[in-house]
C-alpha cells in the first residue's frame, strides 16, 4: 500500500525532530560531563547549561540527556505507538523522583557524616528510589494500555434491554415445554478472517 502524502510529511518531520533531539542529547551529555570533570574555563551556552544542570540536580542531571535520547529513539523508530508516547510523557516524574532521592542522600551524608548506619540507610534510600522509578514506569504503561486499548465490544454485538423483555430468556433458549431448536451462531464480522 502506498503511504499518503500526510503520513510521509509526518514521518519526515518525525525523523528531523528525532535527529535534532539526538544531537541535543549528545551535546548535553558532553556539557554535563564537562561540568563533572572541568578542564578549564567553560565557554559557550552548552557549557553553561551543563554547569546549571549539574549544580541543580547533581548526578541526576545525566537523566536529562537520557530523556532526550529516549525521545529521539521514539521519534526515529518507524513503529511509533501511543504506549511509547505515554512513557515519554511520564518520564519527568521518574526524573524528579531520582533527583529527590539524590538530594535526600546528600542531605543524609551532610547531617550524619560519622554515623555507622549511613551506608545501610543510603542503600535503602537508593533501593527505594529505584523501586519507585520502576513502579512509576509500570504505572505509566498500565495507564497507556488502559487509555489506548481498542474496545473489544462493538456496537453490533451489544444487546440492550429495550430489544428484549427483561424477564425473557435469551434468544438461544426456548421456553419450557417447547421443543429445543438449534440456534445458529455466526461469527462477528470483525472477527472473521
Amino acid at each position: 500500500m502506498e503511504e499518503s502524502l500526510g503520513k510521509k510529511v509526518i514521518r519526515g518531520l518525525s525523523v528531523v525532530l528525532g535527529a535534532i533531539l539526538f544531537i541535543a542529547s549528545a551535546g548535553l551529555t558532553l556539557a554535563v560531563l564537562g561540568a563533572v570533570f572541568p578542564s578549564g574555563s567553560p565557554v559557550g551556552a552548552a557549557a553553561t547549561a551543563g554547569f546549571a544542570l549539574y549544580s541543580a540536580y547533581g548526578f541526576s542531571s545525566f537523566l536529562v540527556p537520557c530523556f532526550l535520547l529516549f525521545a529521539a529513539v521514539v521519534l526515529l523508530v518507524p513503529g511509533w505507538t501511543y504506549r511509547a508516547g505515554f512513557a515519554l510523557a511520564a518520564s519527568p516524574l521518574p526524573f524528579l523522583t531520582a533527583a529527590a532521592a539524590e538530594r535526600l542522600l546528600r542531605g543524609l551524608h551532610a547531617a550524619r557524616a560519622g554515623d555507622s548506619l549511613l551506608p545501610l540507610v543510603s542503600a535503602g534510600v537508593a533501593a527505594t528510589a529505584l523501586i519507585a522509578i520502576v513502579m512509576e514506569y509500570l504505572a505509566a504503561m498500565i495507564l497507556a494500555d488502559r487509555f489506548t486499548a481498542p474496545s473489544k465490544v462493538s456496537a453490533a454485538t451489544t444487546e440492550t434491554y429495550a430489544e428484549r423483555d427483561a424477564f425473557a430468556m435469551p434468544a438461544a433458549y426456548s421456553a419450557p415445554g417447547e421443543s429445543m431448536t438449534p440456534v445458529e451462531f455466526s461469527a462477528h464480522p470483525d472477527l472473521e478472517e
